[in-house]
């Protein structure tokens, strides 16, 4: 707990409204915790490493903008991802379950 805090607590006070930042700081702080304590130190490096990534590049479904195939990029980056991690939890066993019937 004690190395997250530096990391959760870099932006908090930077704006004008502490009332309304707080509970969203503390909200983060239980969510990052969660994803520690439930799912271990690489599922939370890998919520960091997203949350990076969609704060430095912007995310936009507007292709007409300058950076919109640099999201198109970053949104499938992070969904492949999301798909091989869901492929590699599951190990031997099929992909979406056995079936009820299949005994």
């Amino acid at each position: 707990m004690a190395a997250i805090m530096p990391i959760a607590m870099n932006n908090l006070f930077t704006g004008q409204h502490a009332v309304i930042q707080m509970p969203i700081f503390v909200l983060g702080v239980a969510l990052m915790l969660g994803v520690l304590l439930r799912f271990g130190l690489l599922a939370l490096f890998v919520t960091f490493i997203t949350m990076y990534l969609a704060q430095v590049f912007p995310l936009t479904t507007d292709m007409t903008r300058p950076y919109g195939g640099t999201s198109v990029v970053l949104m499938l980056g992070i969904s492949g991802l999301a798909l091989y991690g869901f492929y590699a939890s599951r190990g031997t066993e099929p992909l979406f379950g056995r079936l009820v019937l299949e005994g």
